[in-house]
């Protein structure tokens, strides 16, 4: 089976990127006109806490193998779940806010950093990245059992 790798689309980046600019330029010409320091100083920390999170929401990927699921956070190296360890993957509905979880078989649940739509920077091709996702675990789950049951068979 190909391996599917889920990112932020150009598109999307260029107006997630853009968003962060307007604001930045907008904190920085509210910190210029108030003209205090502590004002700069906050204004600085937030600039800087924003880029952060901007970094780690553009950074992030999600990669299905036939080895398993990898995840990748900007901050947090690629991690692999293989197949055998997942018991489900399924839409969640968080506000306005569409993404995918996974729960494992020792019942912890994370999200995936995509598919993910948002209100403010919605994704057009979510339902069918999250068909996909659901479709390619269903598809290795089978293919586990059957080689378990297999296994058993001859042992």
């Amino acid at each position: 089976m190909d391996t599917l790798t889920f990112t932020l689309s150009p598109g999307r980046l260029l107006r997630f990127t853009a968003r962060i600019v307007l604001l930045f330029g907008s904190l920085t010409a509210v910190s210029l006109v108030v003209n205090h320091s502590n004002t700069v100083l906050l204004v600085s920390v937030m600039s800087l806490m924003v880029a952060l999170f901007a970094l780690g929401a553009a950074g992030g990927r999600t990669t299905l193998s036939s080895e398993g699921l990898r995840v990748h956070r900007f901050f947090v190296p690629m991690r692999l779940r293989p197949w055998s360890e997942i018991a489900s993957v399924a839409e969640k509905q968080a506000r306005s806010t569409s993404l995918m979880t996974v729960r494992t078989t020792g019942g912890k649940e994370y999200t995936l950093p995509y598919p993910v739509n948002t209100a403010s920077n919605p994704d057009p091709e979510f339902p069918a990245h999250r068909d996909q996702v659901i479709a390619y675990w269903r598809k290795q789950a089978r293919a586990a059992k059957g080689a378990k049951a297999a296994g058993k068979r001859r042992g």
